[in-house]
């Protein structure tokens, strides 16, 4: 029933996630060692 409270504006959907979403890209840590190369893998 929470979750139609939820869809039919009874009441506000709230909730908390494990982790932090980033604000932009820039808050992503930078990738210095990837593991393959660009462009690594199968090809068409």
């Amino acid at each position: 029933q929470g979750v139609v409270d939820g869809l039919f504006g009874i009441r506000p959907f709230t909730g908390k996630l494990p982790y932090t979403w980033p604000r932009s890209a820039d808050d992503l840590p930078d990738v210095a060692d990837p593991l393959f190369p660009f462009g690594f893998g199968p090809e068409r």
